[in-house]
């Protein structure tokens, strides 16, 4: 009983990290499109946050704070 209630816990943390990797790539690739990126750096910024999963939105949010309201 114990592997089986194992194995579902392990699964559902594996959903919830592959679903905040998936969702946290997509928001900052539409987020960086939406204040009008190239599209190749859109892409990149995109699969890198999905890639990196906590580093990644951490580094685009500071990268987006300090270059975004410095070219305006």
């Amino acid at each position: 009983m114990d592997i089986e209630i194992n194995t579902i816990f392990s699964t559902i943390i594996q959903i919830f990290f592959l679903s905040f990797m998936a969702g946290s790539g997509i928001w900052i690739a539409l987020d960086a499109k939406k204040h009008q990126r190239p599209p190749s750096e859109y892409i990149t910024w995109g699969l890198f946050g999905g890639s990196f999963i906590f580093l990644g939105l951490i580094i685009y949010l500071l990268w987006r704070r300090y270059i975004f309201f410095h070219e305006e």
